[in-house]
């Protein structure tokens, strides 16, 4: 019993295996079988596909038909038309045995795109059997591809405008504005020329960087040349006022002659006039000009005190030497220009004392000529007078001033008891006041060289040729790079992978179009997370 079990279950797994693999080489029908089960064609629009179909007879067939039926979609709403499925039967009877090769040719000119599905009908005598259709139609490749390139190239100009043309076309108006306003301010091209030329430096910085592609050095050069036209337009009163100021010192200078002390201070005031438009506000530039008028007052003083001494009988040898020492000094040498002022009032006040002693000794000598009666009065007198001028000091200017006042009332007191003939006699030269008269002026010296100009203005480095190759070799490998790669994973995922492409109609195409813009701003997301690599490592 266990044994014909076993028998009566093999041959049942043998029956099953032979059916699944008749199921598997063809569809079966009374008497007829036919391979391959179902007919698949995927193919482009206007396409010619040939399939074959094996017809295989256990018995004698007769009347033979194939008989193609439309193809429907997916939805049902569209339809292939069994027209585009040709079928070219040899025969229509088969001997038992027998083998039948009947091609199916279908023609898909225009036909549209899609997925359609179907079947063939096949009849013979009274029975018939049917064999599945699956036909997927596409788009050929041109449009589809022209899509993929004007998203790419949609893609790379707004990230070229984006990158290169907003920030050129930012600075440009803003570049254009300031001309405008500058242009407009008469005050600032006529008196305002540090401002002037500064922002005409800063405007010729923004159109080299322009042309080199340097927008972020050509936005900061614009900022800067905001920023300076902001601040002559602030305090443009002011700055007016202090530039008129200027104009007054620098002629009070060009009065004072060629020599190093006025060139130095010409200079310090020529570099305080051009780093004006550096200054945040008008007080700091009449700051830096403050200590220049007081050193411009302090060498006035002290050359007419040289030519006070000049004017004296023994003092001019000596203002002679003090003067060339003023005019070598340096302005910024305060304790030089101390030293000298005190050693200048220290000559001053013995070529004073001397003259003093000259008077007194001239006193002595008219009193001589008085009577007897008057000589008694007037020798104590003249006694102390010489006491005191003797013990005068050249650093006590206000004690020697005063002896000579008494010294010339006395003289005049002593001439007028005087007979008219001794009364006109001549004083000696340097003994009156004409000695210390209208000064007759001192040599120049020879001018000395002053320190060269500040550069302000910093050249901008030259490009090199080869510089400029590789990166244009990079752009363009990077944009190659973006279509190849990025593009044709695009195409190859969109169109090839899909049977039906162009179904959808548009839709299919302008999602190829967005494709190929987003590679292009992949392609740029990722040039600048690779930039800001570089950048975070200190390259």
């Amino acid at each position: 019993m266990r044994k014909l079990f076993v028998v009566l279950l093999c041959s049942a797994l043998s029956l099953l295996w032979t059916v699944s693999l008749a199921a598997q080489e063809g569809i079966s029908g009374q008497g007829l079988s036919v391979s391959p089960r179902q007919l698949t064609v995927a193919a482009m629009r206007d396409q010619r596909e040939t399939r074959v179909l094996l017809i295989r007879a256990d018995e004698p067939v007769t009347n033979l038909r194939i008989v193609p039926l439309d193809l429907s979609g997916p939805q049902g709403d569209t339809y292939l038309p069994a027209g585009v499925i040709g079928v070219e039967l040899p025969a229509a009877n088969i001997l038992a045995g027998g083998l039948l090769t009947v091609p199916v040719t279908f023609n898909l000119a225009g036909a549209p795109s899609g997925q359609f599905s179907g079947e063939l009908l096949i009849t013979y005598g009274a029975q018939s059997l049917s064999v599945p259709v699956n036909v997927a139609v596409k788009d050929p490749p041109w449009l589809a591809l022209a899509a993929l390139v004007v998203g790419v190239g949609l893609g790379i100009g707004v990230s070229t405008y984006r990158a290169q043309g907003r920030p050129r076309d930012e600075v440009m108006v803003r570049l254009g504005q300031i001309r405008t306003q500058m242009k407009a301010d008469a005050d600032l091209q006529e008196v305002g020329a540090p401002f002037y030329n500064r922002l005409d430096a800063h405007l010729v910085d923004v159109e080299v960087a322009l042309e080199a592609q340097q927008w972020e050095k050509a936005q900061q050069a614009v900022l800067e040349a905001e920023n300076l036209w902001v601040r002559w337009r602030r305090g443009r009163p002011d700055w007016l006022v202090q530039l008129e100021y200027y104009d007054t010192l620098d002629a009070r200078l060009k009065d004072l002659g060629d020599v190093f002390y006025v060139n130095e201070i010409k200079e310090a005031a020529r570099g305080a006039y051009r780093a004006m438009p550096a200054l945040d506000e008008p007080g700091l530039f009449r700051a830096s000009l403050e200590p220049l008028a007081r050193q411009i007052n302090d060498f006035i003083t002290l050359r007419e005190r040289l030519a006070v001494l000049a004017a004296t009988k023994t003092g001019r040898a000596t203002a002679q030497m003090l003067q060339q020492r003023l005019y070598a000094l340096s302005p910024v040498n305060s304790a030089g220009f101390q030293s000298l002022q005190a050693e200048v009032e220290t000559a001053i006040g013995k070529a004073q004392i001397a003259q003093i002693k000259e008077k007194a000794s001239h006193l002595v000598s008219l009193s001589a000529n008085l009577s007897e009666t008057e000589a008694q009065e007037w020798q104590p007198k003249i006694a102390a007078l010489q006491t005191r001028v003797a013990g005068l000091a050249p650093d006590d200017p206000d004690t020697y001033l005063t002896v000579e006042g008494e010294v010339d009332a006395a003289l005049e007191q002593v001439r007028a008891l005087m007979p008219s003939s001794s009364g006109n006699e001549a004083l000696p030269r340097g003994a009156g006041d004409a000695a210390f008269g209208t000064p007759k002026g001192l040599p120049q010296m020879e001018s000395w060289l002053s320190g060269p100009p500040t550069i302000y203005v910093q050249s901008l480095p030259e490009k090199m040729a080869g510089a400029r190759h590789r990166l244009r070799w990079f752009t363009w490998l990077t944009y190659a790079f973006a279509v190849i790669f990025l593009a044709f994973a695009g195409f190859v995922e969109l169109y090839g992978g899909r049977l039906d492409f162009g179904a959808n109609g548009i839709s299919d195409y302008f999602t190829l179009l967005v494709w190929g813009f987003g590679a292009e701003a992949t392609r740029a997301s990722i040039a600048e997370m690779v930039q800001g690599w570089r950048i975070s490592a200190g390259e």
